[in-house]
């Protein structure tokens, strides 16, 4: 299959981009209405299923349509098997917990799970290696430490994961999309939660280096623009900023705060590498 043009390709891709920043704009505003899985058919078949969109078309773009198909079943599978564990045993994740009935499930887990797992760590490894080709001091340590590096882009891959979710977490409990039988310390959450998102992201994360091993900027560059790394760095950053004003519109202001802290220090060191790499690109360096 003949791909589009590298112009045609941005088109598409901020056009996607574009789409969730509305569909973001609509949700965090109230139009949508509840955030229930079970209650609002468009949230749950449209805005949150925009993403997996972008996932697809970024993933085919930037790493090729295999290893995308490859990375969307072990992950997704490996997202269904722990929250499934999660949800019969109580394990993993730090407590008993159940999710809403009433829309499409596997195991009594929803189907939207499993592919959000996918979707946040595909695009928490593209935000990391992005600060690792764009960030000076990352470059460097690559070069010294090309097998150490992995590892820890892996840990930081992980996270960037886990900062989501200390504000997604609360938001989804307090939309009843699920429930925690014994509560928890931070916002009605077991602090195990996180613990267990931490291991499980490691896990993902360690799969896809395995897939689709960290690139130089000359290797990456021969196979997509720098450019299109900025994709997945604004999704992230649109996710918290969107996450935080809901947060703040119910009262949940720690999440908020955490949030804050938490998820946009990492899009915005990105940026700032990638003005600082654009620049030095121009002159030459």
């Amino acid at each position: 299959m003949l791909r589009p043009s590298v112009r045609i390709q941005g088109k598409i891709l901020w056009s996607v981009l574009a789409a969730i920043a509305a569909a973001g704009i609509l949700e965090t505003s109230g139009i949508l209405g509840t955030e229930n899985f079970a209650e609002n058919w468009f949230f749950t078949h449209v805005v949150l299923l925009l993403p997996l969109l972008a996932f697809g078309v970024h993933g085919w773009w930037t790493i090729g349509g295999r290893r995308t198909f490859l990375f969307f079943l072990i992950s997704a599978g490996i997202g269904l098997m722990v929250e499934s564990l999660g949800v019969r045993n109580g394990v993993l994740f730090g407590g008993s917990y159940q999710y809403v009935r009433g829309i499409p499930s596997i195991t009594d887990i929803p189907i939207l799970i499993p592919l959000y797992w996918c979707i946040f760590t595909y695009t928490c490894h593209m935000l990391i290696s992005s600060i690792f080709l764009w960030q000076p001091t990352a470059r460097t340590f690559f070069v010294k430490h090309r097998i150490l590096t992995p590892v820890l882009m892996v840990l930081l891959e992980a996270l960037a994961v886990v900062s989501i979710d200390m504000v997604m977490d609360p938001l989804m409990v307090q939309a009843g999309n699920w429930t925690w039988s014994a509560g928890g310390i931070y916002a009605g959450i077991p602090a195990g939660n996180f613990l267990g998102w931490f291991l499980v992201s490691c896990l993902i994360c360690g799969v896809f280096h395995l897939i689709a091993p960290f690139r130089s900027n000359r290797e990456a560059t021969q196979t997509y623009p720098p450019g299109f790394l900025l994709f997945p760095v604004l999704g992230y950053a649109l996710l918290g900023i969107t996450l935080g004003i809901d947060a703040v519109r119910i009262g949940l202001y720690l999440p908020a705060l955490t949030g804050l802290l938490t998820m946009m220090p990492w899009p915005v060191i990105s940026l700032v590498s990638y003005q600082k790499y654009i620049r030095q690109r121009s002159q030459g360096r």
